[in-house]
């Protein structure tokens, strides 16, 4: 297993990470956002992960959040049982700091090595979190890839 070390995105490291996120990214815009990337010894690997640090989401717009869950309509006497799919739009997460752009090397890469470089990613975010608490909400959420 290569060793990985933890560093701050450049603005080299950018078309790599959009290609992993599907879509175009930039380096962090404001105070306290972190865009960290899990960088290898393997000269043939370099970028193994990358993980961007958000002090609050939603103070332009609020954040949007999506839930599909199910409505039943049922009455026993008549044999009746209908169950519908809904879909609910909530604000929940607005005011939260966020974990996102979460993304890795996929492919011949390890899965223990995959996850290892995901581990040092959170702890070093999680370590720039309290290193700076008052600029962090009181809670944090993660964006799950996929």
């Amino acid at each position: 297993m290569s060793h990985c070390t933890i560093r701050a995105a450049t603005r080299s490291d950018l078309p790599t990470l959009g290609d992993w996120l599907g879509r175009s990214i930039d380096l962090p815009g404001t105070a306290h956002e972190h865009l960290l990337v899990a960088e290898s010894s393997d000269p043939a690997l370099t970028l193994h992960a990358t993980l961007r640090l958000l002090p609050v989401i939603g103070r332009q717009l609020p954040h949007v959040s999506y839930h599909v869950g199910c409505t039943v309509h049922a009455a026993a006497e008549l044999g009746l049982f209908h169950r519908q799919r809904t879909l609910l739009l909530g604000h929940d997460h607005t005011g939260a700091s966020e974990l996102a752009d979460i993304a890795w090397l996929q492919g011949d890469v390890p899965l223990a090595e995959q996850a290892l470089a995901l581990r040092l990613l959170l702890d070093q975010a999680l370590s720039l979190l309290r290193q700076a608490r008052a600029h962090y909400a009181d809670r944090l959420i993660a964006e799950l890839p996929g």
